[in-house]
């Protein structure tokens, strides 16, 4: 009998807005993907990657909420 496994793979970004960029930004709109869990593929945004993304496209409504959060 065959056993299943399921395996999951994690990017670990330094800042909440790393996260969004990456995110949003090099997965959303370059269409450049994570890998899977057996071959992840976390690397950086290169400079001409981040060229090509429109900022005024991404969702911060997260980084705003939590930097008013602790403004109180």
């Amino acid at each position: 009998r065959l056993i299943s496994t399921t395996r999951y793979g994690y990017c670990v970004f330094p800042t909440r807005l790393a996260g969004i960029i990456q995110i949003q930004g090099r997965l959303n709109q370059l269409n450049v993907g994570f890998g899977n869990a057996k071959h992840p593929d976390c690397r950086g945004i290169t400079p001409e990657e981040l060229e090509r993304i429109d900022f005024k496209r991404l969702d911060i409504h997260e980084l705003v909420d939590d930097f008013v959060s602790k403004k109180t």
